[in-house]
């Protein structure tokens, strides 16, 4: 089966990958919520030309992934880390429910 094909068995608005939804591209610092880029996680988790179904699926599962690009294409970010071994870890989850997803690093 190619690698782009999900073999997974999330339906939309419920996600099987976690006992409850989870964010990973936010922090607070005093009084506000940054959200999207985020200072000090440099590790991210992303799924370069992800088609609108999978992201939906995903989004089900860490409520704050987002769509975005840069100069190498669109892609969703579903996660930032400070750690790579953080970033890994999610990825190797995303990767057995049959996500093409991959651990880039960004300054």
């Amino acid at each position: 089966m190619p690698e782009s094909t999900p073999t997974h068995s999330i339906r939309r608005g419920n996600c099987a990958l976690f006992s409850e939804p989870q964010q990973f591209n936010n922090q607070t610092s005093g009084d506000t919520i940054l959200i999207g880029h985020q200072p000090g996680r440099p590790y991210r988790v992303v799924f370069p030309q992800a088609e609108a179904s999978a992201i939906q699926e995903i989004q089900a599962c860490v409520l704050d992934a987002f769509a975005t690009r840069s100069s190498a294409g669109e892609y969703l970010q579903i996660g930032s880390f400070e750690r790579r071994r953080d970033a890994e870890a999610l990825n190797r989850i995303l990767r057995r429910a049959g996500y093409a997803t991959r651990v880039v690093y960004s300054r």
